[in-house]
């Protein structure tokens, strides 16, 4: 797929990885189920859509006023 990719998290339905090395890598979820990448960008981005849809340990709230 890319040269220096590592895989950071992995669940049922998504990966979460780094391309690239060095002082500015890019960030990606790519899902499993689609077979593309549906996010992509800086670390601080990707952890928080990662936080938010995929990750399966944390509590979630939902407030359909916000």
């Amino acid at each position: 797929m890319f040269d220096f990719t590592n895989i950071l998290r992995v669940n049922g339905r998504a990966i979460m990885g780094r391309v690239g090395n060095g002082s500015t890598p890019s960030y990606f979820i790519y899902d499993t189920r689609k077979g593309e990448i549906t996010n992509e960008g800086k670390r601080k981005h990707i952890v928080e859509v990662w936080n938010t849809r995929y990750d399966y340990n944390s509590t979630r709230t939902y407030n359909a006023e916000n």
